[in-house]
């Protein structure tokens, strides 16, 4: 538990490559909330995202508002917000009054709670809240970045390294990049409980620390020729696989290798 511990606070740059408390990880700490709304909430505010970061804050820390019958349970986090500011909803889905009146409070608590603590001022949001949704929740989950399984239709490979799914349709399974705030272990693979669409340009821009490239130069026996391919990942997740050219030395390796 605590290597992993040190591992999440690693992952939300509390911590540096030796283990000591880093200047966000410290306004981290000063906020008071749990580290990855912490980390998600600051970098919100750096983005002029500060009450929408909030907001997200205030739904992932109360019960779900929503309420729906059975098969019509959504999963998109931008719903929750969507009812937080008064929009309409899908059929189907309905409010838990009570529920959302915790909510607009505690979304005002948590901005004030932001304001107190020092930070560079905040640049202009470039982004649409709806667009920018996904990429605040991959601040607080960098571990639950997922890529859509081809040809599946709805389960996902997540950059901590898990396969998670949804349980049933889902207008978010379109998505080729979600974040997961919430999942319930399965047995199999982890069910996804509450989510937002992420776009993969967001995620390089801003997660470019979590990105590596990895060649990979070998004999295939199967076709009887090298294969020499460029992996692309985000944590653990392949975002991207494609023909290497010019492989070089390593390419002729290989072919002595198959002749061998």
């Amino acid at each position: 538990p605590l290597a992993q511990a040190r591992d999440l606070l690693s992952r939300l740059e509390a911590l540096d490559g030796a283990g000591r408390v880093t200047p966000l990880g410290r306004d981290m700490a000063a906020l008071g909330v749990h580290p990855r709304l912490a980390h998600m909430m600051l970098r919100a505010r750096s983005l002029g995202l500060a009450q929408l970061g909030s907001r997200i804050a205030a739904v992932l820390s109360e019960r779900d508002p929503l309420r729906a019958a059975v098969g019509f349970a959504d999963p998109d986090l931008r719903l929750r917000l969507d009812a937080l500011q008064g929009h309409g909803l899908p059929p189907g889905v309905t409010v838990d009054r009570r529920g959302l009146r915790r909510l607009e409070p505690l979304a005002q608590q948590l901005a004030r709670q932001l304001d107190r603590v020092r930070a560079p001022q905040p640049g202009r949001a470039a982004l649409d809240e709806s667009e920018a949704v996904g990429l605040l929740l991959a601040f607080a989950y960098p571990d639950r970045i997922g890529r859509a399984r081809a040809g599946t239709g709805g389960r996902y490979v997540l950059s901590g390294g898990r396969g998670a799914a949804f349980t049933g349709p889902a207008a978010l399974a379109r998505s080729e990049y979600i974040v997961v705030a919430a999942l319930d272990a399965g047995e199999r693979e982890a069910r996804i409980q509450l989510a937002a669409p992420v776009q993969l340009p967001l995620l390089l821009d801003h997660f470019a620390p979590l990105v590596t490239d990895a060649d990979s130069v070998a004999w295939d026996p199967r076709s009887e020729t090298v294969a020499a391919r460029r992996i692309r990942r985000l944590g653990e997740l392949v975002i991207a696989d494609e023909p290497l050219r010019n492989p070089g030395p390593q390419a002729v390796a290989a072919m002595l290798d198959g002749i061998r």
